[in-house]
């Protein structure tokens, strides 16, 4: 069975067959919904009429998507690139889950590239490596939005937060490099 989950300004809608189905979920994010899949599971399984598919405002937001979100990019066969703002621990682990349990029949090698705003926020920095760490192979860290602080520091930083003795550090800075 497929199911798209599609956000509007009232809230997240699973369609499936001919209706949508508000999800029952006070997930504000992408990566909170994917942990929330028992509210997914009952607005796919609920008796709610819905709003018809063939609705205009559902096929207004077919083609909405945005960047950087959830993105995901396939090249040759077996190349899947999720591409996420995973800003903090739950959104990250929210994100190696499902990869790992989409691709985890495949014996997935899971890269984690990341970086971190400097000046604020900066407890997030061990929680985006922790949601990923023993389940990544690899992690590179590179520049974000450094703010004042020194965009090698912050890498390092997050680097040190690498428990993992099997998975490969990197630090790149410039990320173009």
């Amino acid at each position: 069975m497929s199911v798209n989950v599609l956000r509007t300004a009232d809230g997240w809608y699973a369609v499936r067959d001919q209706r949508a189905v508000r999800v029952p979920t006070t997930a504000a994010t992408t990566a909170e919904l994917l942990a929330d899949r028992d509210a997914v599971t009952a607005a796919v399984h609920s008796t709610d009429p819905g709003v018809p598919a063939t609705d205009p405002a559902i096929h207004a937001i077919e083609r909405v998507s945005v960047p950087g979100r959830m993105e995901r990019i396939t090249a040759g066969g077996n190349l899947v690139v999720y591409v996420d703002f995973a800003h903090n621990y739950l959104s990250c682990k929210a994100l190696v889950d499902e990869a790992l349990r989409a691709y985890g029949d495949r014996n997935p090698r899971i890269t984690l590239v990341a970086g971190s705003t400097g000046g604020k926020a900066i407890d997030r920095r061990e929680g985006i490596v922790k949601g990923a760490d023993g389940r990544a192979e690899a992690f590179y860290f590179t520049l974000d939005d450094p703010n004042f602080e020194d965009p090698t520091a912050i890498a390092e930083q997050m680097r040190s937060y690498v428990t993992d003795p099997h998975a490969e550090t990197h630090v790149i800075v410039p990320r173009e490099d």
